[in-house]
């Protein structure tokens, strides 16, 4: 059971991916800076009416007596708190906001566990969600940070929160039952001005009135759309690497898809089954500040926009759902096929591996998986995919099918793992390819593309040295300094994050000028693969079409 902390009277919109599933994003919702306290809900632009299954039940805080901080040691405590009502990869996000904080603030991170996320999320096997060190290694983590389980975090603050910390109020920020608070205890707002932090020390500015042993243990909340510079993204992505039970099943699916020694393509192929009518999933694709990552330039009103969507503009009037900055790119099944063929060839791989959600996604999307894929295969390329389409082998190994689907559920089902893992076994197996192309604007994607440019970052920054014995070359520990790596990574002030929910949430007029845009050789050898199929095949007879809003 969870505590739901804010007001209560939100919407709930739509928003990321995962592989498995879909995945829903944060309310908008907005201060009001005509009253610190009072709230003002706005429906999402991008969603007519959503209707949430899964009920929470809200508690008023207990009031309790704040224990002395003279009777424990001084090592003080941030809580995180996740969004109840999301799925894995928004959290995941939320956490490295919450990483980076709890080493800004020289505060022990409590390991919040991750919500299941809504139903629809739970993928093949519903056995509830993954705790945090099934998820991710805490030995790296805690290279970055100092950490603490949940269980200790409790013992050690009395079971009370001692002050709240706000990016922004949130009713999906929650905590668990076990956490009480004094009604009157300390609140701090943040406002609208982290949105222009890029770097620490701007974040150690922001709370130096505050960040005292007065509030020993304090609950960070409304982290999501999270810090905005991309050092911050970085870092993290670095430490939080996944456990070694996500690695084991990982090098499974890896043998049995593509083989241990091959260069390979990963592809996301994210299905917005939210914003897309149902003849369109696979090739609709949302542009919000031009992606997530890659700023493509690509606008519909500087393309002209098509008459399709002016037409539909005064048919639709208010039902529009429009969002700032936003396009809306429908691509054909040919171009999308180009894009793949293309960006194989160009990285010189003859192995593609597509991971994708759409299976999930009734029969128009089986059928449109099995047109794309046999085309691609038709062209000399092995695909596969964890997907399970009748007549759609996973791989084609020497000429025969051969499904693997039935295998790795089995082996999850051994483990008494969940859906969640093989989310995060499909983004470790996008992580070790030769390149990736992702889908705009998917979290899912996003997770991706942040671990493999940190990990290329990192390279950059170690030294290799020959190992003759064994031939190969390794990373010497003495030569690892953790701390100067994690200070170049976070040096990295580019804009991060999902662009149009900061300009939502916060006006463009809000956002820093200073920070630069990411640029499209920032993630090579990475793209976008609405990009590279709207784009990228623009002058060779593409025919993506763009609108200023989802009909």
């Amino acid at each position: 059971m969870v505590l739901m902390v804010g007001s209560m009277n939100m919407m709930v919109g739509v928003w990321g991916s995962w592989s498995a599933s879909t995945i829903i994003d944060i309310a908008a919702e907005f201060l009001d800076p005509s009253d610190g306290q009072s709230l003002q809900s706005n429906a999402d632009p991008l969603v007519d009416s959503i209707t949430n299954n899964d009920h929470h039940h809200h508690h008023k805080p207990k009031v309790v007596k704040v224990h002395s901080n003279e009777e424990d040691n001084d090592e003080r405590f941030l809580v995180p708190m996740l969004s109840n009502s999301v799925g894995d990869n928004n959290q995941f996000m939320e956490y490295m906001a919450a990483v980076v904080m709890a080493r800004a603030t020289n505060r022990t991170l409590c390991l919040t566990p991750f919500f299941n996320g809504p139903t629809k999320h739970t993928g093949h096997l519903q056995m509830g969600s993954l705790s945090f060190k099934d998820r991710y290694d805490t030995n790296e983590l805690s290279k970055f940070v100092e950490l603490s389980s949940l269980q200790r975090c409790l013992h050690k603050c009395h079971k009370n929160i001692h002050g709240f910390w706000w990016f922004r109020h949130s009713s999906s920020s929650s905590l668990s039952r076990d956490w009480t608070w004094d009604p009157n205890v300390n609140t701090h707002e943040f406002g609208k001005d982290f949105v222009n932090w890029t770097s620490v020390d701007h974040v150690r500015q922001a709370i130096e009135g505050f960040n005292d042993g007065s509030e020993r243990c304090v609950a960070l909340g409304g982290l999501f759309p999270g810090l905005r510079w991309r050092g911050a993204y970085l870092a993290p992505s670095l430490y939080m690497r996944p456990s070694q039970s996500i690695l084991k099943l990982a090098n499974t699916l890896q043998t049995l898809a593509i083989g241990q020694d091959h260069n390979f393509l990963a592809v996301h192929w994210r299905f917005e089954e939210s914003l897309c009518k149902a003849n369109e999933l696979g090739l609709c694709f949302l542009r919000c500040g031009d992606g997530a990552v890659i700023s493509s330039g690509l606008h519909a009103t500087t393309r002209g926009l098509p008459i399709a969507a002016q037409r539909g503009r005064e048919q639709m009037g208010s039902s529009c759902k429009r969002m700032v900055d936003s396009t809306w790119v429908k691509l054909s099944k040919e171009d999308l096929v180009s894009a793949i063929i293309d960006k194989a060839l160009k990285e010189n791989v003859s192995f593609v591996y597509i991971a994708t959600d759409g299976w999930m996604r009734g029969s128009h999307a089986h059928n449109l998986i099995r047109e794309v894929v046999k085309e691609v295969r038709g062209r000399g390329l092995a695909v596969s995919g964890l997907w399970k389409i009748s007549n759609v082998p996973n791989i084609i190994v020497n000429g025969s099918d051969y499904m693997f689907n039935n295998q790795i559920m089995e082996i999850l089902s051994n483990n008494k793992l969940s859906g969640h893992s093989i989310s995060m076994m499909e983004q470790e197996l996008c992580f070790r390819a030769s390149s990736f192309m992702g889908s705009g604007e998917s979290t899912w994607s996003l997770a991706v593309f942040r671990a493999r440019l940190a990990s290329r970052r990192w390279r950059q920054l170690v030294q290799f040295e020959k190992v003759e014995e064994g031939k190969e070359d390794v990373v010497l520990e003495s030569l690892i300094d953790d701390n100067y790596i994690i200070k170049e990574l976070l040096h990295d002030y580019h804009a991060a994050g999902l662009q149009c929910r900061y300009k939502f949430l916060y006006k463009p007029a809000r956002l820093s000028e200073k920070v630069p845009e990411e640029s499209y050789q920032d993630e090579a050898p990475d793209t976008w693969l609405d990009m590279e199929a709207c784009e990228a095949q623009l002058g060779r007879g593409g025919s993506c079409k763009l609108f200023d809003c989802f009909p």
